[in-house]
């Protein structure tokens, strides 16, 4: 809901409605800054996608789903075919490459989302029905319990996840 907040004003700017709708005590197992820039990645992409249609929505829920939780952020934004869905988290890959509106990227948010989700031992997807119906980015992460730390014994013997090496692909 924090990260959410902090989007507020400018997508209103933009004529975008953010929402959320997050179940209750929700908790995963992921660095807090690591969950920041993952987060703040698929906001501002959904922003983006948005700002071209001329307003729209973006929508953040959450909830628990087995063993795992699962976050997805919802856009009615620009869309994608789904036959390039893998190729949204390869490096520099702008399926729009004008921008959305004012909103120019590098192409790189959604290759770091997928990477930290790698390092943190979750997964992320997205899926469009097709050009101009929206996107669905999911996120899921392995749950936590409320003041469990993400350990190097979670994470697999490895460092915390905010310190962790990225290994070149």
């Amino acid at each position: 809901a924090r990260v959410v907040a902090g989007f507020e004003e400018r997508a209103a700017k933009d004529h975008i409605t953010v929402s959320a709708d997050i179940e209750r005590g929700l908790h995963v197992l992921a660095d807090p800054l690591a969950l920041d820039v993952i987060l703040r990645n698929l906001l501002e992409n959904a922003l983006a996608a948005v700002a071209p249609v001329g307003g729209g929505t973006v929508t953040f829920s959450g909830r628990r789903a087995g063993s795992e939780v699962e976050l997805s952020v919802r856009d009615s934004g620009v869309g994608f075919r789904p036959a390039d869905a893998a190729r949204l988290f390869q490096k520099f890959t702008r399926l729009h490459p004008g921008g959305g509106g004012s909103h120019f990227g590098t192409g790189l948010g959604l290759y770091i989302v997928r990477r930290m989700m790698q390092l943190a031992g979750g997964r992320v997807s997205a899926q469009s029905a097709g050009i101009g119906q929206g996107a669905t980015f999911v996120l899921a992460w392995p749950a936590g319990e409320h003041g469990e730390a993400r350990s190097p014994a979670a994470s697999g013997g490895s460092e915390p996840l905010a310190r962790a090496p990225v290994r070149r692909e």
